[in-house]
């Protein structure tokens, strides 16, 4: 019976092997073939002998920052430092902000709003902030507000563009003109976020049609391609050029921040003019070309391309994406050959730039039986496109580095092989030492606008963001947030040092006058939400749980409440008139089964933002303490877990029991 098990196993294996292979040749597509014609053998070996490898089964955190060219940080330093900033950038199961350098209790909330659109955080603004007249109400709220990071010898958050722990608020003291400046900074990084997202779910929809694509081009099965192949290639073309709209809308952020820079050499009154004018030139374009905009704003401000940094690069990838528009159109659209839809694929992705496995293209065909063997063995299968690789990879070098997860149907690849999904990581990496409108803004920050040399401390706050990276090596795992207290490595373990607090906050009040049901609607008010660093997609929200019956605490002690995942439901409610209508409620989430924030691929790093702010949505003076400067402060503690059942490896001296006899 054993031997039968082993023999089906082998014979699947066998297949697998085969499929992936057949796989890595259809990703390249076409590359010029080379032949091994004798087989050679000097080291003969002994094979079989049993052995078993432990396993270590983690999902791994850390907080995510970058350095100095933009890169993100990965466990640079020493693991051991005594620098708390170090010690978090490293991928572990802890990462512990209390430490004072990063200023978290000098951070006192007021009421706002979160800005979003379509789904989506503005990552370079993610909050609307108040505007108050002079009669002390609300006049608007607006979009705005900067980002800081606290400086240990200032004391203070300064405005800032790196991740980590952040501050989100408005500094007193900006003038409209250095605020403009600060706004069109900002802006570059959301549109180097979008593009990133275009790109990267333009890759998601259409990669498994595009494996199908390059398997029959591979292996020759057949040359003539459907009419949903044909309709999966425009797909690509129309999100590749949503993506490059993106890059163009970072062109022209720079604008923005370069007329308000002391760069232009203008004085306050002729940047306003100049913005005037160069809206209006937009305002009136009849076409919506790629390009159209920022040469309408270079016009219109009696400017050339060359204060754009690289510009040269974006016009060749518009180029590149229309000629791939041109072939398109003129294919039939119910069936064509590969010598028609090639013109339209491969501006797109080049083959002769892509990396399997870190394997150059051409030496693909001469290493797919071990590149197949890395797959089965669950190192998986990793396809890059790097500089030069077409425009998907072009955006990588405008935008930075982005990563997309697909399964591949090996009932694609023919031959009778068909053993489940094949799961494979799509990349796309710029080998410049920054991508473009990085290195763009980097150089247009040190030119902020008169008297904004110094960076200004942010005076007023509005929410705070954690910037985490997770990464397992569990296959088709999700991120759960824990709200429960577990322990951070194993099961019943008794080692307090690694005990696990769960998802929580404790608010306590210095204000004899603020009631435990006062504080109970203040805490009600507190949204988390869970977004996508780099695109601002949300992928979960949070709130507590403050039903009185649920927490503990009194208000001068504290009071504790569970943090959970809310999902909205639609419910029919009747109304005074007898009429009814569908209103959407939030509802949380207790099962922890079904607090998932997002999924996760294998070995990948997967960033996601924790944003904390208070909801201004009904909040009025009666609901907040008035003898105080603070109605409440405390501590948040945030736990997450992973949906797969990770099996940790044994070491005695973190994993204690209970002593017995004693």
């Amino acid at each position: 019976m054993q031997k039968t098990e082993n023999k089906t196993n082998n014979s699947v294996r066998s297949k697998l092997v085969a499929a992936i292979a057949m796989l890595l040749v259809a990703t390249i597509m076409v590359v010029s073939s080379t032949y091994a014609w004798f087989t050679l053998s000097t080291k003969p070996e002994v094979t079989g002998i049993s052995t078993a490898v432990g396993a270590n089964g983690a999902l791994e955190m850390l907080l995510a920052t970058k350095d100095a060219d933009g890169n993100w940080v990965y466990g640079k330093g020493t693991v051991n430092s005594e620098d708390a900033k170090v010690r978090n950038t490293y991928w572990g199961n802890l990462v512990d902000l209390s430490d004072a350098a990063y200023g978290s209790g000098s951070i006192t909330l007021y009421p706002s709003l979160l800005n979003v659109n379509a789904g989506a955080i503005n990552t370079g603004a993610p909050i609307s902030t108040p505007v108050y007249g002079a009669d002390g109400r609300v006049n608007s709220v607006e979009e705005g507000g900067m980002f800081g990071i606290y400086d240990v010898d200032e004391k203070a958050f300064l405005g800032s563009t790196n991740y980590g722990f952040r501050a989100v608020g408005n500094a007193s003291g900006l003038t409209a003109r250095q605020q403009a400046f600060r706004v069109a900074l900002s802006k570059i990084l959301v549109s180097q976020s979008s593009a990133q997202s275009k790109a990267r779910t333009s890759l998601s929809a259409n990669g498994n049609t595009l494996a199908a694509i390059a398997v029959k081009k591979a292996m020759g099965t057949s040359d003539s391609f459907t009419a949903a192949e044909i309709a999966a290639v425009g797909s690509m073309i129309t999100g590749i050029k949503e993506a490059l709209a993106a890059v163009e809308e970072g062109y022209l952020q720079f604008i923005y921040a370069y007329l308000n820079s002391t760069d232009s050499g203008l004085e306050d009154i002729e940047v306003t003019a100049a913005i005037n004018e160069m809206e209006k030139a937009i305002s009136e374009l009849t076409t919506s070309d790629l390009g159209d905009k920022v040469e309408a704003a270079l016009g219109a401000i009696g400017k050339e391309t060359d204060i754009l940094p690289t510009y040269s690069n974006f016009e060749e990838s518009v180029d590149a994406v229309a000629q791939a528009e041109d072939a398109y159109n003129d294919l039939t659209k119910t069936g064509c050959n590969w010598s028609e839809l090639s013109g339209a694929l491969t501006p797109l992705v080049k083959v002769d730039a892509i990396k399997i496995n870190d394997v150059p293209a051409n030496e693909v065909k001469d290493k797919t039986s071990e590149i197949a063997n890395q797959v089965v063995s669950g190192k998986g299968l990793n396809v890059k496109m790097v500089t030069g690789g077409g425009v998907y990879a072009d955006i990588a070098d405008f935008a930075g580095n982005y990563t997309v997860g697909i399964e591949i149907n090996t009932e694609l690849l023919g031959a009778g092989i068909d053993v489940g999904v094949v799961p494979a990581t799509m990349k796309a990496e710029t080998t410049l030492p920054a991508a473009i409108l990085t290195s763009a803004k980097a150089g247009i920050e040190g030119k902020a606008p008169t008297d904004d040399g110094a960076l200004k401390p942010i005076t007023e706050f509005y929410g705070y963001v954690v910037d985490l990276a997770f990464r397992t090596n569990a296959t088709t795992s999700n991120l759960l947030l824990q709200t429960a207290p577990a322990d951070r490595i194993y099961t019943g373990n008794q080692n307090t040092e690694t005990a696990g607090k769960g998802s929580t906050m404790t608010f306590a009040t210095t204000d004899a006058n603020f009631t435990k049901d006062a504080m109970l609607g203040l805490m009600s008010r507190l949204n988390v939400v869970f977004y996508d660093t780099l695109s601002g997609t949300i992928l979960a929200k949070a709130k507590l749980d403050t039903a009185a019956k649920n927490v503990e605490g009194t208000a001068t002690d504290g009071i504790t409440a569970n943090l959970y995942v809310v999902k909205e439901v639609e419910e029919e409610v009747t109304k005074d008139d007898g009429s009814t209508e569908t209103v959407i409620r939030e509802e949380l989430v207790t099962e922890q089964t079904d607090a998932v924030i997002t999924g996760l691929d294998t070995n990948d790093e997967k960033h996601v933002s924790v944003l904390v702010y208070l909801d201004g949505e009904g909040i009025e003076n009666k609901d907040v303490a008035a003898s105080a400067m603070q109605s409440m402060s405390g501590t948040f503690n945030i736990q997450f877990a992973s949906s797969a059942d990770l099996q940790p490896m044994e070491y005695s001296d973190l994993h204690t029991t209970v002593p017995s006899g004693n």
